[in-house]
């Protein structure tokens, strides 16, 4: 079976992230999930999102504000993402 990254671009997202979160690692999947997650957030979305990551692989990268692009910022996830099949998500 095939392994997924997840590439995640997230901004100011804690009131969200935990259920993304949450739905994506209650499917029934037995294949490794690994979340590249691009995070421009000043709230606490990458700490929520680390916690719930639990077992799962999480490449938590810092894009400034103002680097922060809607094509660009998804090509850098992509980039880093090491599975077979890749899946872009937005928040």
């Amino acid at each position: 079976m095939l392994d997924v990254s997840i590439v995640l671009p997230t901004r100011n997202n804690e009131h969200h992230i935990g259920r993304l979160l949450d739905s994506i690692f209650s499917q029934d999947f037995s294949n490794r999930i690994e979340v590249v997650m691009l995070d421009s957030s000043n709230d606490h979305t990458p700490q929520i999102a680390s916690r719930l990551c639990g077992d799962h692989d999480l490449q938590l990268i810092r894009v400034e504000p103002g680097d922060y692009n809607y094509g660009a910022t998804r090509n850098l996830g992509a980039s880093k993402a090491s599975n077979e099949i890749l899946v872009l998500l937005s928040t």
